[in-house]
């Protein structure tokens, strides 16, 4: 069990904070969403199946906040993404 907690907690820093970087590098506003979109959702998944294997969350809350995440994840960015193309395209 200690192994697979590892695994999953190095996965789930890996992917925020390398997605966190790279949008950071990244030139375009859209092209930084999309980069943050996946790596956060991800990430932020693999450290729930973490707190659900050991006992920090139940299985119930685990699932809610993973639901959670995932569809204000997407709504956000597709808000945020519209937002910027409209104004670009008002320019």
């Amino acid at each position: 069990m200690n192994i697979i907690s590892y695994i999953l907690v190095i996965g789930g820093v890996f992917l925020i904070l390398g997605g966190t970087i790279k949008a950071l590098i990244s030139k375009n506003i859209i092209d930084s969403l999309h980069f943050i979109g996946i790596s956060d959702t991800v990430g932020l998944n693999l450290l729930i199946v973490y707190a659900i294997l050991n006992k920090y969350l139940t299985v119930f809350e685990g699932i809610t906040i993973m639901f959670i995440l995932i569809v204000s994840g997407t709504v956000l960015t597709h808000v945020i993404a519209r937002s910027i193309l409209k104004i670009k395209k008002e320019k």
